[in-house]
């Protein structure tokens, strides 16, 4: 390789680091794109450096995956470990982080502090999906979601503080609760190191184990937003700056369902019939409760927060399944989220923006003054329907396909299309909507489409068209993520080998 999988990882932390003299910059000389035009640059870099890891021909080669950073002794030191599906996610991340960047170059100035904590945030995201032992794992978490919180009470209106200290609270008491269950791993395993945990933990008997397992669970579903722990969510993703919205429902969720998958398949894989038995309820719920408050938004945001629940739901179904197929799935419904999810919260924005209200019977007086936000809007909405031609139809279709072809439980297949169809019907309210209004456009909307505008969008509505048609190459990345992450005695032996 011409540079070590890691690198990304620290050219973000070099980002940040330099971030604070950016805004400090850029707020005194009155520089107002100059913080927005830093982010663009450093997520850009990441995003490159990852790109050009994935374009390699390495990346095929199995032996050279996990990629095992160790600082100190094995099983003592801290480590990161960067395989093929943390790549994957990284690469989503940050496209959603550039995408969300380069929207907001038409935007501000934003508050004081916004560059550093969008750089901490996309850090926090991206350590998270590296880390190779529990502790490491929890600082960069935390780092994810203070910047989050921070972020969020920079939204527009008064009631931004409200969902920023609600979304605090919860996510703190969560933390906390995390961290309760790392202690007691530590003390039953004297490690922290993820593959080494599961190695030890296989050999225990008695109740703490799975103490440990609920508790951590717990603490990590408030930034995963399981059912009922979601309810920081839509206050959150709907007061937030829109480009912040974009990237909270579009990967920052999904990133805190991630911990939970990965230490379920490692640190907890012993216990797998209980964790198996909890998340399949757990999932059941998430996804009616998401499909049916959807049902009764108004409010534009609110209604695009819903449905990430009911996603987290979906997701949750497939790791329940945890077969190669399943988590290869989890893997492309988490990209095409992201990607129809951020491009849906973007033209949101500049579609409320134009109108002046967030109600959803307002949007459509803004499509003649803002036609390709406009039409990008309607694609977001129909590929989270699920539509044929675009990457909503193939998450779905994978989805379904790796349920039914479990044994065990194959019955949560039943429940995902049900919600699938209830879904589809929120989502086509909304469309019917706009499209009735379409036809008397308002004389008060007079925002014209800029090309910071324009560009995230057409990035991301290229990519659902493109992954709708031919989806091959990002389901061979997928897969690969998956055949990572299904196999614990690799990272066994990179650890030993480390």
């Amino acid at each position: 390789m011409l540079f070590a999988p890691d690198w990304p990882l620290y050219a973000l932390f070099a980002s940040l680091l330099l971030s604070p003299i950016i805004d400090l910059l850029g707020h005194r000389r009155g520089l107002k794109r100059l913080a927005n035009g830093y982010l663009v640059l450093s997520f850009g870099l990441g995003l490159a450096l990852l790109l050009a890891l994935f374009t390699s021909p390495l990346i095929w080669e199995e032996a050279r995956w996990p990629f095992v950073v160790s600082y100190g002794l094995p099983g003592v030191g801290t480590c990161f470990i960067v395989d093929r599906a943390s790549l994957f996610l990284s690469s989503t991340a940050l496209l959603i982080a550039f995408s969300s960047a380069l929207y907001s170059l038409g935007r501000g100035p934003f508050q004081p502090g916004f560059c550093v904590a969008f750089s901490a945030l996309v850090l926090g995201m991206v350590g998270v999906l590296c880390s190779g032992d529990l502790l490491t794992f929890y600082v960069f978490w935390e780092i994810m979601c203070l910047a989050a919180y921070a972020l969020v009470f920079m939204g527009e209106r008064s009631e931004a503080l409200e969902a920023a200290w609600k979304y605090f609270v919860m996510g703190s008491v969560g933390a906390i609760v995390m961290l309760f269950a790392i202690a007691i791993l530590y003390g039953l395993a004297g490690t922290l190191n993820m593959p080494l945990l599961a190695q030890r933990l296989s050999d225990l008997r008695g109740p703490w184990p799975n103490i440990a397992l609920v508790l951590f669970i717990s603490g990590a579903g408030v930034e995963a937003a399981l059912v009922p722990l979601h309810t920081w969510l839509p206050d959150a993703y709907s007061e937030a700056p829109t480009s912040i919205s974009s990237v909270l429902a579009g990967i920052t969720t999904e990133i805190g369902f991630y911990g939970i998958l990965r230490t379920a398949l490692t640190v907890f894989q012993s216990s797998s019939a209980l964790w198996r038995l909890i998340l399949a309820t757990l999932c059941v719920a998430n996804m009616f409760v998401g499909n049916f408050c959807a049902l009764v938004q108004s409010d534009v945001k609110r209604f695009l927060a819903y449905p990430s629940v009911a996603v987290i739901g979906y997701a949750l179904a497939a790791l329940v399944v945890s077969s190669e197929g399943a988590l290869s799935a989890i893997l492309f419904l988490i990209f095409s989220h992201a990607i129809s999810k951020g491009l849906a919260f973007l033209c949101a924005g500049l579609l409320s923006s134009a109108v002046g209200s967030r109600d959803t019977s307002s949007l459509g007086a803004a499509m003649s003054r803002l036609p390709i936000a406009s039409a990008a809007f309607l694609l977001s909405l129909v590929c989270k329907a699920g539509l044929p031609g675009t990457s909503g139809f193939v998450e779905k279709l994978i989805l379904i396909y790796a349920l039914l072809a479990s044994p065990l439980w194959w019955w949560l297949a039943f429940f995902l299309v049900l919600n699938v169809i209830i879904g589809a019907g929120a989502y086509f309210r909304i469309i019917w909507t706009m499209l009735k209004r379409s036809g008397k456009p308002s004389e008060d909307v007079r925002a014209r489409e800029s090309w910071t505008d324009v560009l995230p969008v057409a990035i991301l509505s290229a990519l659902i068209l493109a992954f709708g048609i031919w989806p091959t190459p990002l389901l061979d990345m997928a897969r690969l993520g998956a055949q990572d992450l299904a196999d614990l005695q690799r990272y066994a032996r990179a650890i030993g080998g480390g």
